[in-house]
């Protein structure tokens, strides 16, 4: 069976799927260089996860770092994964289309740190990034920090060929693996902006052989750290750092961060 869809179906109606293959990062290791980053290792400190999925970042920020953690994502199946695994708690997962939020008083802010991770910020226009930086100055404590988990542009302009995890095979059950290739092609360029086009594959095999392969197409704007730090400068309020080291954890991708003055 072959079945054609939107990314958006990877994370909506196919949500397992997407919490099997996204499971294969070091989220402990990353939760480190999180934690002294954007929290400078406090516990106790206030965290959200914004396009949060399963909340594995907030997740290991709880658990091994001490964090207070929310999560902000708009389907109700990655809700549903990450509050059955004990991710993070239901009141604390809140529904909502970036760049839309929920009400403030509803968010346990104003947050000493924020992410947007796992490339996630490819999904939302220029334009709305600075609705949505507007909006999360005010929630943001003073010297708090947002993070962006930003795409490698050098591995970009080669489709991702030397990117570790563009394929990847999940052990599922027994006899039954997950075959994972993001990007399965070569990358579509829209002509007059730094948006790509990606094709997804995802084969599920048993006793060795596909029953059942997905094919999506990711649409995703590509942003470099220089654009995201200007955006932020732009708006006011918030300021480009470095990290303290190399975010080794991070290899493949680019962290931007922007602390609140």
């Amino acid at each position: 069976m072959h079945l054609l869809g939107s990314i958006s179906e990877l994370y909506g109606r196919h949500g397992s799927l997407y919490a099997s293959i996204s499971g294969g990062r070091n989220f402990s290791g990353q939760c480190v260089v999180l934690a002294r980053e954007l929290l400078r290792n406090r516990r106790g400190a206030r965290f959200l996860e914004l396009f949060a999925g399963p909340a594995r970042h907030a997740a290991v920020l709880a658990s091994e770092h001490g964090a207070l953690c929310s999560a902000i994502d708009a389907s109700p199946e990655m809700r549903r994964i990450a509050v059955e695994t004990g991710a993070v708690p239901a009141a604390r997962y809140h529904l909502a289309r970036l760049p839309d939020l929920p009400p403030s008083q509803a968010l346990a802010g104003p947050f000493d740190g924020m992410a947007i991770l796992l490339y996630s910020v490819g999904y939302v226009t220029p334009a709305d990034l600075i609705v949505l930086l507007r909006k999360l100055v005010p929630m943001l404590a003073p010297g708090g920090r947002l993070a962006f988990e930003l795409h490698d542009l050098a591995m970009v302009r080669e489709s991702f060929a030397h990117l570790a995890i563009r394929e990847r095979e999940i052990v599922v059950g027994p006899d039954e693996r997950l075959h994972c290739i993001w990007p399965a092609r070569p990358l579509r360029w829209q002509p007059d902006d730094w948006v790509v086009e990606m094709d997804v594959v995802v084969r599920r095999l048993v006793a060795g052989r596909v029953a059942e392969e997905h094919s999506f197409v990711s649409i995703e704007r590509m942003y470099a750290r220089s654009e995201i730090e200007a955006l932020g400068l732009a708006i006011g309020g918030l300021r480009p750092i470095s990290p303290d080291v190399d975010p080794v954890p991070f290899q493949g991708s680019v962290l931007a961060l922007l602390e609140r003055h």
